[in-house]
């Protein structure tokens, strides 16, 4: 879907999740199908919804992978949330057959602090 259905979406979605206790949330690769910069105004206001999700549960969330635009080049990047702060993106380092050409590698594993726990994408 584009990245202006997706806050609209969210908000008729999320309404499965409330009222259970969850510690973590992962969403899928890509559905927001879209290429945004990563200071689009609607990006921007996304990744808003998600940290205040997590911040408000006091979990931890993966909203999927985005297309990104940043730095001259287009990655498939997953932002990592935990209680309500963007600890870092992963950008996919093994890009698939259709994915070749059209998006940047990403060079480095990342890894998150969750409360203790760590956590890779």
């Amino acid at each position: 879907m584009p990245g202006d259905e997706a806050l609209s979406y969210l908000e008729k979605t999320i309404n499965r999740i409330s009222g259970h206790e969850f510690q973590m949330v992962v969403l899928p690769e890509k559905w927001i199908t879209s290429p945004m910069p990563e200071n689009d105004p609607v990006f921007q206001e996304i990744m808003g919804f998600f940290q205040e999700l997590s911040e408000k549960n006091r979990c931890s969330i993966v909203p999927g992978s985005f297309s990104i635009e940043r730095n001259g080049g287009l990655y498939n990047s997953s932002p990592f949330i935990h209680e309500g702060k963007i600890l870092g993106f992963q950008d996919k380092i093994s890009l698939f057959k259709g994915e070749n050409g059209k998006y940047s590698n990403g060079n480095e594993i990342r890894i998150f602090n969750a409360g203790g726990l760590k956590v890779s994408i």
